[in-house]
């Protein structure tokens, strides 16, 4: 018989011993019955028709009849099943080690199912906290003047509302803190769909130029700087100096800007909202994003397209026509943490699928053992179905009593998880073990119950009945379950391979983007974010004077070895671009004008932070604000327009100051380590053109860094005591959080791969300790007649490679396939890395080989005679 037709024989009748049949059994029984009935009337001499009715009048009605049948069917099938619960519970409190290891592996498997389903849900499934999510999209106009010319002029768009963030100090809470602020319009509160939980929101007067100062507080500061005080409605706090009125306080489920992983940095929180009225430079200002809603049965490509439209018969003469990109807000959100997400929950499944074939073919093993129990129940009268049943029972029990365990893993999985998850990834930190969770994991539990019962149950329905009466002091193990327990630890072996490569993909990427050489030293330094506020530091003058005397008091300290400044610090999520104009060299018409990214660094700067000057000098003390005007430049930025000549003393142009570049520094990853090195332009922060009040102090210690830090805390609050220090920490701490995610991904993948592999040990350890007991009076014979004990270890050694190779093999092929979604996750290292695939094959043969040895060398030990005779 083909085996695609044995399958379905053999799930029929399971589904009937399930299920049962009964219900069409007991219609065929009514109808025999009323038939026998009419029969006996129409003898008595009744036409056919009026013996038909006698006979459903004395029957009393068929489907009264059948629903009585039915009641009583489903009340006996009920006691079944409690009376099955029960021996199953006696049969496990029998074999406490099995029910404890069984348990155990379940609860493992549902466990970490569920506690990444937390996360899946919170992160992916949950919709945003905005009224209907699915409606909002966002795009990017180049103005504040552009955003209203636009909104007016579409009608994709049912309403619309702009912003942008900046960064300011705030006094008047419960400490001084630099915040991000939110310029928004009167209309980004209703597009969302959002009412302020206490107080009003802000109104069309805000929008014009010169509006009164007014704020809105997020809820979250709000309990943090005001203790969530209602009281603070009518209060002021100050904003750069400035005081504003508190007018009320955003929702606690709001989440705005919506929470995206960037690039190395965490999602972007802002504390406070002011209306965009406030912004001196609002119609020449850029950096504007904007929210709307689209009308009903409108798409993101017919807004895009619409807007794109307008935005072209809008343009200022001269400028180029370009797209315009609208991107779902869901959408924005959701994909980079896609990825991730779903690599974890698919080894988890990978994990608990594990967890199911080790726990059937435990099951099997058992059934073997059980063999004459189960003959004489089916002799003495027990349907198979009633033994499929108590099969079936069985497994549930145990998958029931894993799922209790697996929500107690799932807990302390989950606080582990949370604890370990970088920031950027968005709203991990609202996982939780909830009713959806709870339900899913319920499924899950019926689910592994099905399928670690479902191969013993079919072995039942296959079995003769009549095996198993007799002596089972000569039996082996038949083919038909030794090719089941072989496939069941190939399975194991291939998901765990699968697993392993992942993990090993992931771990190498890792590993590679740590040893990245970032271009500086890291070592030693210790760094601090400073915001001077332009109330108090009205002019250059003060600005300079507050870091020079800051540099000397920190370099008194012991240990220190240099300080300096800078304002965009490496590896700190902040980038400026600027044109440069190389002075004496003509643009050809058409051609992309030269850029590069710039900032602004005190003297001593590139000492401190290790960074190599390759020619010329670095930034002095002499260069002050009415000295000749220099600058600096990266390798690369040297490389690409000086490239067969050295750039010092050439002179370039930036924000419209000619500067002479006076050094050549070494190239470095500014935004990280999966960026490209920048090509930079760095000019001294007393010359800049702008004073630069934000900046991040930068220190150099020889000592411990916590000395360091507390120093830097104690000088800076005796120069200011009102001044907010922010991130003051060591560097080593920001380079940790720039490879945060890569870090979590191959660590997480990694332990499920460890579980992984080890399950399937377990199950070769298991499998083959099974065959040898069963195959004991087998090998005695065999031994008897000559075989050597080296022979007796080879084989089984060999039937444990054997199931490794044709694992690894299924594994090798599926993680093929499987691991090119990894891609985006993988820095420096290709999802066919042979590397990683060999290093996984060696692992797996070896573990495989460590897991059968026992087994087997309690195979060679046996005595020929002792297993003979059975003593």
């Amino acid at each position: 018989m083909p085996m695609h037709w044995r399958i379905l024989e053999g799930w029929a009748r399971l589904r009937g011993a399930l299920f049962g049949v009964e219900d069409a059994e007991t219609s065929e029984e009514l109808r025999f019955h009323l038939e026998m009935a009419t029969q006996r009337n129409i003898e008595r001499g009744m036409s056919a028709e009026a013996a038909r009715r006698d006979a459903l009048v004395r029957f009393g009605g068929v489907d009264r009849t059948r629903e009585e049948a039915r009641d009583v069917q489903r009340s006996r099938w009920l006691s079944d099943a409690a009376q099955d619960a029960r021996h199953a519970l006696r049969m496990l409190r029998r074999n406490p080690g099995f029910a404890l290891a069984a348990v155990l592996t379940l609860a493992l498997g549902i466990g970490a199912n569920s506690a990444i389903f937390s996360v899946l849900e919170a992160v992916l499934l949950r919709p945003l906290p905005y009224h209907a999510p699915e409606q909002l999209v966002e795009y990017t106009p180049q103005s504040y003047d552009r955003y209203t010319e636009w909104t007016a002029r579409a009608r994709t768009l049912k309403a619309s509302g702009a912003h942008t963030v900046s960064i300011a100090n705030i006094t008047g809470g419960a400490e001084p803190v630099r915040v991000w602020t939110l310029a928004v319009t009167a209309s980004l509160l209703p597009t969302l769909g959002l009412e302020p939980a206490i107080g009003r929101g802000f109104s069309a007067e805000d929008d014009a130029p010169g509006a009164a100062p007014r704020v809105l507080l997020t809820h979250d500061f709000w309990r943090e700087q005001f203790s969530s005080d209602p009281r603070v409605l009518g209060r002021t706090i100050a904003l750069s100096g400035l005081a504003y009125e508190v007018i009320g306080v955003l929702p606690a489920a709001l989440e705005f800007p919506p929470p995206t992983r960037r690039e190395g940095a965490a999602p972007l929180r802002t504390d406070v909202w002011i209306g965009v009225g406030r912004l001196s430079d609002l119609h020449e200002r850029g950096g504007f994003h904007v929210v709307s809603r689209l009308r009903p049965g409108v798409t993101a490509a017919q807004a895009a397209a619409e807007l794109t439209a307008v935005a072209n018969e809008t343009r200022r003469a001269g400028t180029e026509a370009q797209p315009i990109t609208v991107m779902s807000i869901t959408e924005r959100v959701i994909a980079p943490l896609r990825p991730a997400v779903l690599a974890f929950s698919a080894a988890v499944a990978l994990v608990l699928l594990i967890a199911c074939a080790n726990l059937g073919s435990l099951l099997l093993a058992r059934l073997a053992g059980r063999q004459k129990e189960l003959s004489v129940r089916i002799s003495l009268g027990s349907g198979a179905g009633r033994i499929v049943r108590q099969i079936i029972t069985e497994g549930a029990v145990l998958a029931f009593g894993g799922a209790l365990a697996g929500i107690g893993f799932a807990w302390l999985l989950l606080r582990w998880l949370l604890a370990l998850a970088p920031r950027d990834l968005a709203r991990v930190q609202d996982a939780s073990l909830s009713g959806t969770v709870l339900a899913y994991t319920l499924g899950l539990t019926v689910l592994t119950a099905l399928l670690i019962g479902l191969l013993p149950a079919l072995r039942v329905l296959r079995r003769d009945p009549h095996v198993g009466l007799g002596s089972t002091r000569g039996s082996t193990v038949d083919r038909g379950t030794g090719r089941v327990h072989g496939a069941l630890v190939a399975l194991e072996i291939a998901f765990a391979v699968v697993l392993l490569v992942g993990g090993g993909l992931l771990l190498r990427s890792f590993s590679t983007l740590a040893s990245v050489d970032p271009g500086f030293r890291t070592d030693g330094l210790v760094t601090a974010d400073l915001l001077l506020p332009p109330d108090r530091y009205q002019n250059r003058a003060a600005v300079l004077q507050f870091f020079e005397r800051l540099e000397e008091r920190l370099s008194a300290q012991p240990g220190v070895q240099s300080v300096s400044a800078i304002d965009r610090l490496p590896y700190a999520p902040s980038w400026s671009g600027a044109q440069i104009d190389i002075v004496g060299r003509a643009t050809p018409s058409g051609t992309e004008l030269p850029r590069g990214s710039n900032a602004a660094a005190r003297a001593g700067y590139f000492r401190t932070i290790g960074i190599p000057v390759l020619q010329g000098r670095e930034f002095t003390s002499a260069d002050a604000t009415d000295a000749p005007k220099v600058a600096l430049i990266g390798r690369a930025l040297a490389q690409k327009y000086w490239p067969d000549e050295s750039p010092l003393g050439q002179r370039i142009r930036v924000f419209g100051i000619e500067s002479e570049i006076v050094g050549v520094v070494g190239d470095v990853r500014h935004l990280g380590p999966t960026t490209p090195v920048d090509a930079m332009v760095y000019l001294p922060h007393t010359q800049d053109v702008a004073t630069r009040r934000m900046m991040t102090v930068v220190t150099r210690t020889q000592g411990a860094p916590e000395a360091a830090q507390e120093a830097m805390r104690r000088e800076i609050r005796s120069l200011d005591p009102q001044l907010p220090i922010t991130n003051l920490r060591n560097f080593d701490a920001l380079r940790a959080e720039r490879t945060a995610s890569q870090r979590f991904n191959a660590l997480l993948i990694a332990s499920f791969a460890t579980l992984a592999v080890l399950l399937a040990a377990v199950g070769i350890y298991g499998v083959l300790s099974f065959v040898v007991a069963q195959r004991r009076r087998e090998i005695g014979v065999r031994m008897a007649l000559g075989a050597s004990r080296w022979t007796v270890l080879r084989g089984f050694l060999f039937q444990a490679l054997r199931a490794a190779a044709i694992g690894s093999a299924l594994g090798i092929v599926i993680a093929l396939l499987l691991t090119r979604f990894l891609r985006t996750l993988l820095y420096g290292v290709g999802p066919t890395d042979p590397l990683t695939y060999l290093a996984v094959l060696a692992l797996v043969a070896t573990l495989a080989m460590i897991a059968a040895w026992i087994p087997a060398r309690r195979a060679a030990g046996i005595q020929p005679l002792t297993a003979l005779t059975g003593d």
